[in-house]
This record gives structure tokens, C-alpha cells and sequence, in this order.
């Protein structure tokens, strides 16, 4: 017995939405078009991470 279209498209949401994001983001990131995977630079002076171009509201460098 062959399961239904709804079975076989949950079935895809359950298992495998999360591997299939995975991939394309890792797809992406490889070719330098997902700007969330800017490699971060460690500060020595103050002791922290931080990524060229991101400025967060809470951090206080708005420059």
C-alpha cells in the first residue's frame, strides 16, 4: 500500500524541512551569499567577538 500525498508531505516537514535549510544555507555560505556567516574577528583588547559591519543597538559602538 502506497502512502497518501498528506503522509508523504508530512512526512517531509517531520524529517527532513530541517536537513533541506541546512543544506542550502551551507550552499550559500560557501558561495559568500549568506551574510549571517560573516567570520568573526576576536578584539584582544577588550576580550570580545566582533564582525566587520555589524553594529548592534545595545553595544554602544554606533561610531
Amino acid at each position: 500500500m502506497n502512502p497518501s500525498y498528506t503522509d508523504r508531505f508530512d512526512k517531509f516537514l517531520e524529517d527532513n524541512c530541517f536537513h533541506w535549510e541546512f543544506n542550502v544555507r551551507m550552499k550559500l555560505a560557501r558561495n559568500g551569499l549568506l551574510p549571517q556567516t560573516i567570520k568573526a574577528e576576536f578584539d584582544q583588547v577588550s576580550y570580545r567577538s566582533t564582525a566587520e559591519g555589524s553594529l548592534h543597538p545595545w553595544s554602544g559602538d554606533h561610531g
